[in-house]
């Protein structure tokens, strides 16, 4: 194992998220909006339900490359991070994003709005 890299049962996304320059997934909700909520770019390699529609969600908005199921090898991730990393309009874009979703009403504020509409 190389020494920059460690191999854990579990780390929180909220304590991972923060750390990461780039994030490679197969573009679950939970994991695409994660990494939109802290601004991190990503390379998603959907596999299916939701993943292909968050995945080109996510190249729309300029901030994620989409390598599909049959362009998956190490070198097409290996070349997708880097074109991430070396490219800052992905962290500009995903950045954006994130600030923009912390502009959002948390639940607590959605349901005082939702109750206060039905009134």
């Amino acid at each position: 194992m190389p020494g920059n890299a460690r191999i854990e049962r579990f780390i929180a996304q909220s304590e991972l998220l923060p750390t990461c320059s780039v994030i490679v997934h197969h573009g679950g909700a939970g994991t695409t909006f994660g990494a939109l909520a802290h601004g991190v770019p990503q390379v998603i390699v959907p596999q299916g339900a939701d993943n292909f529609d968050n995945a080109a969600m996510c190249e729309r908005a300029g901030l994620a490359v989409v390598l599909r199921p049959d362009e998956f090898s190490a070198r097409t991730v290996a070349d997708s991070m880097s074109a991430v990393l070396r490219a800052p309009r992905f962290l500009e874009a995903a950045v954006r994003t994130a600030d923009e979703i912390a502009t959002m009403a948390d639940p607590a504020e959605v349901a005082t709005i939702v109750r206060a509409y039905h009134r």
